[in-house]
């Protein structure tokens, strides 16, 4: 298969409104291949960081995913107890529960936004894990976060550090999100909003849509809302 363009190829500025650089990608439906370059069966787990597990058959309450026993049913939950520095280990499925939640001051858009995940922590989301999380290979166990066109797949925001690998976002529709200058709809797949998101393998794309926005006191050169890539 003829590898696509790397992600760099295809951002380009589209506004500066004051002292904010706004970097896009496409704007609308996404579907989103986040792959690395991995060898077979090498669990890539830090042993410094604290390791949450996320699979389909998990369940959130009462829950600190902290068990591989006993996983965490959604992406969300999993943010939602994780600390800064954590890990968030995902086993193959599909997660397609979506969550509400409240954007961020001078958000331009709603005051309620709609994805699977939405993240405000420094962290590490890594998918392709087998439901036992000793196997990790994510072209054998293929972890899809599914917008199901009514939301975001993920939405990442603060002064924050965050780490997206072996994962697949699909469905994602930023309609009604707002995200843009003007209130504009924007970033149906991945929304990154004063932070640095960093996609760690080779981006493969049919329908890309993600939105950076730096920080108000940087440039987008500099500092937050940086993205970066590399190849297999």
């Amino acid at each position: 298969m003829k590898e696509r363009p790397s992600l760099r190829r295809h951002i380009m500025h589209i506004g500066k409104p004051a002292r904010l650089s706004v970097l896009a990608l496409s704007l609308g439906v996404a579907t989103i291949w986040i792959l690395s370059s991995w060898p077979s069966y090498a669990s890539p787990k830090s042993p410094h960081a604290i390791q949450r597990y996320v699979a389909s058959s998990g369940e959130d309450s009462n829950n600190t995913c902290t068990d591989p026993i006993r996983p965490c049913a959604s992406l969300q939950h999993a943010v939602d107890v994780a600390e800064d520095g954590d890990e968030i280990l995902v086993a193959g499925g599909t997660y397609s529960r979506l969550f509400a939640r409240p954007t961020p001051p001078n958000y331009p858009g709603p005051n309620i936004v709609y994805q699977v995940a939405q993240i405000l922590k420094s962290m590490t989301v890594r998918g392709g894990y087998s439901g036992t999380f000793d196997d990790w290979d994510p072209a054998v166990y293929p972890t899809t976060l599914d917008a199901r066109g009514a939301g975001r797949a993920i939405f990442a925001s603060g002064d924050i550090s965050l780490t997206l690998e072996g994962l697949r976002l699909t469905q994602g529709d930023a309609t009604g999100l707002g995200g843009a200058p003007l209130k504009r709809d924007a970033g149906g797949g991945i929304y990154v909003l004063s932070a640095t998101l960093t996609l760690s393998g080779t981006l493969s794309s049919q329908t890309p849509s993600m939105v950076f926005r730096t920080r108000p006191s940087t440039s987008s050169s500099s500092s937050g809302g940086t993205s970066k890539t590399s190849s297999s």
